[in-house]
């Protein structure tokens, strides 16, 4: 189960790159476009606005499950370096289940809004409907749930050790030159 967890926690990062790094370079075209249609040729674009608005929200959302796949969400660090191993394997453990609850109360609230919003359109985009911009924030919750759930199956106390400072506290040792 690990590995096939592993497995997909890769390939679903590999997506949320790909589709991250996509909106970024989309999203730079469009400021520059945006820029010379405004200043250059004095009619702004009127669908820059709700476009920018809806790729941002996609960003923002696959950006947060590739946190969690890196590691890098939010923790009280400073609580975290300075715990014995044992223990922060623990509290990273603790962290990371406390994440996921939230993260799937996410999911079925950002569901609800979802369908509340379905029969929605934009006004400057009136092929696509609002619920579109919602549904980012269900399905970054959904991935990053998949990446904290393989970070607690992998972590153990050698993984734990090398992050922080397992030091604090004792005497550094002396350098043969001084």
């Amino acid at each position: 189960m690990k590995i096939m967890l592993g497995k997909m926690s890769s390939f679903l990062d590999r997506i949320a790159t790909a589709i991250t790094v996509a909106l970024m370079a989309f999203l730079s075209v469009l400021f520059f476009i945006s820029v010379f249609w405004r200043f250059v040729l004095d009619s702004p674009l009127e669908w820059q606005y709700e476009t920018t608005l809806l790729c941002l929200s996609w960003v923002v959302f696959i950006g947060m499950s590739m946190t969690f796949r890196a590691k890098e969400h939010m923790a009280l660090t400073f609580v975290t370096n300075a715990l014995a191993p044992k223990v922060r394997l623990k509290w990273l453990n603790v962290i990371d289940a406390v994440c996921i609850v939230f993260l799937i109360v996410g999911i079925f609230s950002g569901t609800s809004v979802v369908k509340s919003t379905w029969s929605n359109y934009y006004l400057t985009l009136p092929f696509i409907r609002k619920s579109f911009f919602y549904l980012a924030f269900p399905i970054g919750c959904a991935i990053s749930v998949i990446h904290l759930i393989y970070n607690i199956c992998t972590r153990d106390l050698a993984s734990v050790a090398v992050r922080g400072s397992d030091n604090a506290g004792k005497p550094a040792k002396k350098s043969k030159e001084g």
